[in-house]
């Protein structure tokens, strides 16, 4: 579409504006892609008014007219009139809404720095986090590989004990073994003699056969009973146990005029026990025996197993000890 301009110039100098030729207004022809930007430009013309009216203050809902001004009696943004007519803000006190607003976008801005720089801060404690949680991680790990490796060790150690019990056990198990067969053959031969020998060969061997027969069962077995091996082994992760000794004196008298007494406290690995002694006995007991509790005064919150022995020592005759 032909532009007003233009066709006042040709009218009017009847040559081309750019290079002086001859031209007539017949001669020019539309041109569909000069058309389809123009009505692009039109378009962005339209947009950018629209994004500018967007841009504008507000209009008063009232008077239809701009927002100049902010009641701050009220904190009601307002237009002249609200300020001049309006008996509502009579006697208010009235600034400039661009002051207002640009004190209101300080205020925010300051706040988001704040904002901005405690997010650096998190920013920051979460990266220390997250190392420290990559180091934990590590440490575990770690300590995995060194008590599977510790483990390995004492399992070889275990080993070692158990090897060295067998071999004894196997000895004597062996030795048995031949003495047993020594003894089989032994009456095997005299249950022989006893069915086959003629009477005359019998009587004429028979003292040696007792003299063979009194020489094996003569022989001690309670040698096998010295060399009994324990089945117990040593712990690397139970503790050995610690022990004290409690002396109750007067025991006769107390029996009949205290009803409970305590020892000393025992401390061990961090926890503190104590033995809680009834000389005349406590519950169904009471009267009849002597009762006695091991007790903790101090110990770990979470639930533990531990073992514990008490022995009552007879130092008359320590055959008689209690345990």
């Amino acid at each position: 579409m032909l532009g007003p301009c233009i066709k006042r110039w040709l009218a009017e100098s009847k040559q081309c504006p750019h290079c002086r030729a001859p031209l007539t207004i017949s001669q020019l022809v539309n041109c569909r892609f000069v058309a389809e930007i123009s009505a692009e430009i039109d378009k962005l013309k339209t947009s950018s008014k629209s994004k500018q009216k967007q841009l504008q203050d507000d209009v008063c809902s009232i008077h239809n007219a701009p927002l100049y001004y902010y009641c701050v009696t009220d904190s009601e943004s307002i237009c002249s009139d609200c300020a001049m007519f309006d008996k509502k803000h009579q006697g208010h006190q009235f600034e400039h809404l661009r002051t207002v607003y640009e004190k209101h976008c300080e205020l925010v801005k300051n706040e988001a720095s704040i904002v901005k720089k405690r997010l650096k801060e998190l920013s920051t404690l979460m990266q220390a986090l997250e190392a420290n949680i990559e180091s934990v991680t590590k440490a575990k790990e770690e300590r995995t590989v060194e008590l599977r490796h510790a483990l390995e060790q004492m399992q070889g150690r275990l080993d070692s004990q158990l090897k060295a019990k067998l071999l004894t056990l196997l000895a004597q198990k062996n030795s048995m073994v031949d003495e047993i067969e020594l003894l089989d053959s032994m009456l095997n031969e005299v249950a022989r003699q006893l069915t086959t020998a003629a009477k005359s060969a019998f009587i004429a061997k028979s003292n040696q056969l007792v003299g063979v027969l009194r020489e094996a069962y003569n022989k001690p077995t309670n040698k096998y009973g010295k060399l009994h091996v324990s089945a117990e082994f040593d712990s690397e992760i139970i503790p050995q146990f610690d022990s004290c000794v409690f002396r109750i004196k007067n025991y006769t008298t107390l029996r009949h005029s205290t009803e409970v007494i305590y020892s000393d406290p025992l401390f061990v690995n961090g926890l503190t026990w104590r033995l809680k002694v009834y000389p005349n006995g406590n519950g169904v007991a009471k009267g009849s025996y002597l009762s006695i509790f091991l007790e903790m005064l101090r110990g770990l919150r979470e639930a533990s197993k531990y073992e514990y022995r008490v022995e009552m020592i007879n130092y008359r005759n320590p055959s008689q000890m209690v345990v």
